[in-house]
């Protein structure tokens, strides 16, 4: 099962806006406080104003979730449905909610969306400049493995993180992940550990036993991975040349228009 590694920043001060901020010091003065309600109450009227940028909400809700307010998960996902490719820190958060609340599946899901829109927007190649990319970036490869850790899959979660350690993660992050390294090859010896790491290894190799691995993900409340299973068994049976590669990891199951699961 994944460690419990919070993804915790300390809330400093709201990015600059070009509108005027009235929110910024009546949230630090109830965080002062103490008074978790009071920014709830806050949060609630920010996320209400119109007027508000997305910098200003994403730092807003990341105070929700910093201090503890009840409603923090509410405030990360408004803040993640109203802007789905944001790269502020909110999914990151959400996606280390949903691995404490044991939703492995989700919280797999939400990490690889913000890893992928991190690629795509070309900021993995140096996040050395970006504080809060390279800290979003960095907690999100190891949230990226709490699902196939959680079912068995060691072996792929030890090579997601072997590739981040490829780029400019936040030191601490490092640790944490060169810990959980070690703690996934130790856990390996077991021999059941190593039984079911095997029967992924060789579905990630050709496909082979993709059905006993579906029934897993659907037994164990894990339907994305179990579409994921399915459209890559689909690569595997109708091309001889499909690999999984590092790309892999950061493709998305997906829907189109006319309501069909892909991989993309």
């Amino acid at each position: 099962m994944l460690a419990d590694h919070d993804v915790s920043i300390v809330v400093g001060r709201a990015p600059l806006t070009t509108n005027s901020n009235p929110y910024e010091g009546r949230i630090k003065q109830a965080t002062e406080s103490g008074r978790a309600d009071e920014i709830e109450s806050i949060a609630r009227e920010a996320f209400g104003d119109a007027s508000l940028e997305e910098g200003l909400l994403a730092w807003i809700a990341a105070v929700t979730y910093e201090k503890g307010v009840r409603a923090a998960p509410d405030f990360l996902e408004l803040f993640v449905k109203r802007y789905p490719t944001s790269l502020h820190l909110p999914r990151v958060y959400l996606s280390n909610l949903f691995a404490r609340a044991r939703r492995y599946d989700d919280a797999t899901e939400h990490a690889r969306r913000y890893l992928r829109q991190a690629k795509d927007a070309g900021v993995l190649v140096n996040l050395g400049s970006a504080r809060i990319l390279r800290e979003g970036v960095s907690r999100a490869f190891l949230l990226l493995t709490a699902v196939y850790t959680e079912l068995g899959a060691r072996s792929y979660s030890e090579r997601v993180l072997t590739h981040a350690l490829e780029f400019e993660l936040v030191p601490n992050m490092v640790e944490s992940i060169k810990q959980e390294l070690s703690r996934l090859t130790v856990e390996e010896r077991d021999p059941a550990n190593k039984a079911a790491s095997e029967k992924w290894n060789a579905f990630l190799a050709n496909g082979n036993g993709a059905d006993t691995l579906h029934k897993l993900c659907m037994e164990r409340s894990s339907p994305i991975l179990a579409k994921r299973v399915d459209l890559l068994e689909g690569n595997f049976r109708f091309n001889r040349q499909f690999q999984i590669s590092e790309a892999e990891m950061f493709m998305l199951v997906d829907m189109t228009a006319d309501g069909a699961n892909v991989l993309m």
